[in-house]
C-alpha cells in the first residue's frame, strides 16, 4: 500500500500508487478514514493516476470515502481512474 496526501486550504488529496486488490483495500479505507478523521476537510479528492492495476476493491474504497465525506456534508472528486 503507497499512497501520498496533501492538504490545501479545506481540500485534502489522496494519491493512491501500485495496484490495488482486495488484499489492500481494507487498509487503504482505514487510512483514508484516518485521513478524513484528522483533517476534516470540505473536499477529498482521490487521484488513481499512479494506479497500475485496480480490482472491484476500488470501488470500495470509492464508496467508502463517498460515506465518510457525506457524514461531514462533503464532497468526493474521483480523478484519473485507470481504464
Amino acid at each position: 500500500m503507497h499512497f501520498t496526501s496533501f492538504q490545501e486550504g479545506d481540500k485534502l488529496t489522496i494519491a493512491l500508487t501500485g495496484e490495488i486488490d482486495h488484499h489492500c483495500a481494507k487498509a487503504y479505507i482505514q487510512v483514508i478514514a484516518a485521513k478524513i478523521e484528522t483533517y476534516m476537510p470540505e473536499i477529498c479528492v482521490l487521484d488513481f493516476r499512479d494506479v497500475t492495476f485496480m480490482d472491484s476493491s476500488g470501488i470500495a474504497i470509492i464508496i467508502s470515502c463517498i460515506r465518510r465525506m457525506r457524514e461531514l456534508r462533503g464532497e468526493v472528486i474521483v480523478e484519473n481512474v485507470p481504464p
